[in-house]
């Protein structure tokens, strides 16, 4: 089944289920309520939460296997949850994003207005994709074999209740040790032992190599400051900024579905089905008509 507005998108790493890799898509635009459901069911909870809600509504088939589940949006990796979300706000609000950001030099603090596009976010899907990798690191004479994954939803959600209660290195531990299977001794004359407890330069190591496996993972802006020249990077927080836009506050949406409830008489369940550009255009529109002064009569403000 072809569902209208939707588009279909390739994922930088997919999910496997036995031997069957799943990589595309079908995604669906935001619509008023899923916004309703994130302003009011899950604003305590945290922002990799949320994320995993809003994906498991506007993702409406993962490979061959339709009804998505949270739990599979769960089991996607870091990068391709970031995929997505790019590609949703793309679909939902458009390909450019406008945000202001703050110069980091002390003697500077400018505000500069950044330009920037989902086209030029959205990564490549990668070429070499497995649901494990391994890799060989060494330390003096010796030499280590580490087995892992990559990081996915499902940690993302672990590890920021355990950055709330503990701290980043809580988190950071948690995240290391459900993603590396096994660290063994890299004995070419018998065979690898997996290691109880490996050197703490596996720890120090092992996120860089992991974020080079899943570059989408992490959205990094190189920045040049135009007031006094200083360059730094930032990371755009995809899931923050979008749900900033979507503007998930339900008085504010409740209020525009009022507007338009009283203007054109629609149910509030057929406003609520709309797509946000769709309901925007039609706020635009009453906006535009008011402001001419051709329908004070009918509608109040």
């Amino acid at each position: 089944m072809i569902l209208v507005g939707a588009e279909t998108v390739t994922l930088p790493s997919g999910i496997w289920t036995g031997e069957d890799h799943h990589r595309e898509i079908e995604l669906c635009p935001v619509r008023g309520k899923d916004v309703e459901e994130l302003s009011q069911m899950l604003r305590p909870k945290p922002l990799a939460a949320r994320a995993t809600h809003l994906l498991s509504r506007c993702v409406c088939r993962l490979g061959s296997m339709e009804g998505v589940t949270a739990e599979m949006m769960r089991s996607l990796t870091v990068g391709d949850r970031e995929a997505i979300l790019l590609a949703l706000r793309k679909l939902t609000l458009g390909n450019r994003i406008d945000c202001v950001l703050k110069c980091p030099a002390a003697v500077c603090g400018e505000q500069m207005d950044l330009e920037l596009s989902v086209d030029a976010l959205l990564l490549d899907p990668y070429g070499d994709v497995r649901s494990e990798y391994e890799v060989r690191l060494e330390r003096g004479d010796k030499g280590y074999l580490v087995r892992f994954r990559l990081p996915t939803g499902a940690d993302q959600e672990r590890a920021a209740v355990l950055l709330e209660k503990g701290g980043q290195e809580r988190a950071t531990d948690f995240l290391l040790h459900q993603c590396i299977r096994e660290v063994a001794l890299d004995d070419r004359a018998a065979d690898a032992a997996p290691l109880e407890e490996w050197p703490a330069f596996i720890s120090r190591t092992m996120p860089g190599i992991m974020a080079e496996h899943d570059p989408q993972a992490e959205v990094m802006l190189d920045v040049t400051c135009p007031a006094c020249g200083q360059r730094f990077q930032t990371l755009f927080d995809t899931a923050s900024y979008f749900f900033s836009e979507l503007g998930c506050n339900s008085e504010q949406l409740y209020r525009e579905v009022h507007r338009l409830a009283l203007h054109y008489k629609w149910s509030e369940a057929d406003i609520l089905s709309m797509s946000v550009p769709k309901r925007r255009l039609y706020l635009n529109l009453l906006e535009e008509s008011f402001a001419s002064g051709g329908d004070h009569e009918q509608f109040p403000g």
